[in-house]
Protein backbone atom coordinates (compact mmCIF):
# COMPACT_ATOMS: atom_id res chain seq x y z
CA UNK A 1 0.00 0.00 0.00
CA UNK A 2 3.04 2.21 -0.46
CA UNK A 3 3.79 2.63 3.24
CA UNK A 4 7.31 2.05 4.46
CA UNK A 5 6.89 -0.27 7.44
CA UNK A 6 9.20 -1.96 9.93
CA UNK A 7 8.70 -4.70 12.46
CA UNK A 8 10.25 -3.68 15.77
CA UNK A 9 11.88 -7.12 16.04
CA UNK A 10 13.72 -6.49 12.78
CA UNK A 11 14.90 -3.00 13.75
CA UNK A 12 15.76 -3.31 17.44
CA UNK A 13 17.73 -6.20 18.87
CA UNK A 14 16.58 -7.73 22.12
CA UNK A 15 19.05 -7.51 24.93
CA UNK A 16 20.34 -10.77 26.37
CA UNK A 17 17.76 -12.36 28.63
CA UNK A 18 14.87 -10.20 27.39
CA UNK A 19 11.76 -11.86 26.01
CA UNK A 20 10.63 -8.67 24.30
CA UNK A 21 11.80 -5.18 23.49
CA UNK A 22 10.91 -2.57 26.09
CA UNK A 23 8.34 0.09 25.34
CA UNK A 24 10.92 2.70 26.30
CA UNK A 25 13.32 1.48 23.59
CA UNK A 26 10.53 1.41 21.03
CA UNK A 27 9.45 4.96 21.93
CA UNK A 28 13.02 6.24 21.83
CA UNK A 29 13.59 4.73 18.39
CA UNK A 30 10.29 6.13 17.09
CA UNK A 31 11.12 9.63 18.37
CA UNK A 32 14.67 9.60 16.99
CA UNK A 33 13.49 8.44 13.56
CA UNK A 34 10.17 10.32 13.45
CA UNK A 35 8.13 7.14 13.10
CA UNK A 36 4.49 6.36 13.77
CA UNK A 37 3.87 3.36 16.02
CA UNK A 38 1.16 0.84 15.08
CA UNK A 39 0.19 -1.29 18.05
CA UNK A 40 -2.55 -2.96 20.02
CA UNK A 41 -0.47 -2.99 23.22
CA UNK A 42 -2.41 -0.94 25.79
CA UNK A 43 0.65 0.09 27.78
CA UNK A 44 2.55 1.24 24.70
CA UNK A 45 -0.47 3.19 23.45
CA UNK A 46 -0.74 4.95 26.82
CA UNK A 47 2.98 5.85 26.75
CA UNK A 48 2.70 7.13 23.16
CA UNK A 49 -0.22 9.30 24.20
CA UNK A 50 1.62 10.64 27.27
CA UNK A 51 4.83 11.35 25.35
CA UNK A 52 3.08 12.76 22.26
CA UNK A 53 4.38 10.03 19.94
CA UNK A 54 1.98 9.47 17.05
CA UNK A 55 0.40 6.01 16.99
CA UNK A 56 -2.28 3.96 15.29
CA UNK A 57 -4.49 2.01 17.66
CA UNK A 58 -5.29 -1.41 16.25
CA UNK A 59 -8.02 -1.79 18.83
CA UNK A 60 -9.42 -4.68 20.78
CA UNK A 61 -9.88 -8.22 19.47
CA UNK A 62 -13.60 -7.45 19.08
CA UNK A 63 -12.83 -4.35 16.99
CA UNK A 64 -10.45 -6.40 14.84
CA UNK A 65 -13.13 -9.08 14.40
CA UNK A 66 -15.59 -6.38 13.32
CA UNK A 67 -13.14 -5.11 10.69
CA UNK A 68 -12.59 -8.65 9.34
CA UNK A 69 -16.35 -9.24 9.31
CA UNK A 70 -16.92 -6.00 7.42
CA UNK A 71 -14.27 -6.88 4.83
CA UNK A 72 -15.63 -10.39 4.37
CA UNK A 73 -19.13 -8.99 3.88
CA UNK A 74 -17.76 -6.61 1.25
CA UNK A 75 -16.28 -9.63 -0.51
CA UNK A 76 -19.70 -11.22 -0.87
CA UNK A 77 -19.94 -9.23 -4.08
CA UNK A 78 -17.19 -11.57 -5.34
CA UNK A 79 -19.31 -14.58 -4.43
CA UNK A 80 -19.45 -15.89 -8.01
CA UNK A 81 -15.68 -15.55 -8.35
CA UNK A 82 -14.93 -17.25 -5.05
Amino acid sequence: MNWETYDVKDVLDRKAGEHSISDERILKHAKENKLIIVTKDQGLKRQCYNELVPFVNLGSPQEEANIVNQKLNEMLSWKEYL
